[in-house]
């Protein structure tokens, strides 16, 4: 709550800290910012300062040159771990920790923002698949993610998605990270992720970092496997039925289209009336199939007595097309003659 007063309790807990060493960066006060703290200092006439001296600024360099130490293992009293950073990114622009180049921050130009715009505000292309096609190569993957999510493109349910991802922090992991060494060892993914509200593969990811993913038999006498399997197979099933329906919907919808376009044309071709359906088709390869025989001096070509839409749904509905006029009522292929 913003302006509420500072309690005797609060400033007691400050300078306890303050006595017992605490730097002031880490100084920490339930329900409180580190703006109302330096205000604190500030009313208290603690004095403080930011800046780096001599001692603390050879500390980084000695860490990171002689002992090659990354960023989460540099210390440096009374400073925190993005003070730490900030001051690493400017000594090695400085050149004072080796030759290697620093990555230095460019804005995005006009051209860069309508590419980005293009691609990933029309075309909903993700960042990575920018990336891949070279449409900006100048920069990379992590840079083109940040500016997209600055701007708001991107798909929105993956957006949403990632926000009510849940995330294991602190106390909740060293857990997690006990359970897959103890008793989750020998349990699937799916289940371990239905246990503990994650996804699968955030479970697949733990369990490759700590080395204990299961072996092939392993993962076969799992219980669940099986099951997986199963809905796997039953997902499969679903998605042809629903691709084989829309390109039957399809083939249909364009054989009608053409016979209207051939009749408006006075196609000189044959009318060939189908067995099973009692329609006028034409007379070509487009409407019926077409058999070839190769004989002995001559290659002996006929032309089925069913249409193809005829022949779709007889497939369809698994009989022969043999058995199929007495099943399949006139006019329903609702051809044009």
């Amino acid at each position: 709550m913003p302006g509420k007063r500072w309690t005797k309790a609060e400033k007691k807990s400050v300078r306890q800290q303050l006595a017992n060493g605490t730097a002031v960066c880490r100084i920490v006060v339930e329900n409180r910012t580190w703006v109302g703290i330096a205000y604190l200092l500030r009313v208290l006439r603690i004095h403080w300062s930011n800046r780096w001296t001599r001692a603390q600024a050879r500390s980084p360099i000695r860490q990171v040159v002689k002992e090659h130490q990354k960023l989460p293992e540099i210390q440096v009293e009374n400073k925190s771990i993005a003070a730490i950073n900030s001051k690493r990114r400017r000594l090695r622009v400085a050149g004072k920790l080796g030759v290697s180049q620093p990555v230095l921050k460019r804005r995005y130009s006009a051209a860069e923002l309508a590419k980005l715009e293009h691609w990933g505000g029309d075309m909903r292309w993700t960042a990575r698949q920018i990336c891949q096609r070279g449409e900006l190569p100048d920069r990379s993957y992590h840079s083109l993610s940040k500016e997209m999510g600055r701007l708001g493109y991107g798909d929105p349910i993956r957006v949403e998605r990632g926000k009510q991802a849940r995330r294991l922090k602190d106390k909740l992991r060293r857990n997690f990270e006990q359970f897959l060494l103890a008793e989750g060892r020998t349990l699937s993914s799916e289940k371990i992720a239905e246990l503990w509200g994650i996804s699968s593969s955030t479970v697949n990811s733990y369990r490759r970092r700590l080395n204990v993913q299961l072996s092939w038999l392993e993962a076969r006498a799992v219980s669940t496997t099986e099951e997986k399997r199963q809905r796997l197979a039953e997902t499969r099933t679903m998605h042809l039925k629903r691709r084989w329906a829309l390109y039957r919907e399809q083939t249909v919808h364009k054989l009608l289209h053409l016979q209207q376009r051939l009749e408006r044309q006075e196609y000189p071709v044959a009318i060939r009336v189908c067995r099973s359906c009692a329609a006028g088709w034409f007379a070509l390869p487009a409407f019926f199939s077409v058999q070839r025989k190769k004989e002995s001096r001559r290659v002996k070509i006929s032309m089925s007595t069913t249409c193809r839409i005829c022949k779709m749904k007889l497939k369809q509905e698994g009989q022969r097309s043999k058995k199929a006029p007495s099943q399949i009522a006139p006019g329903t292929c609702h051809g044009s003659r």
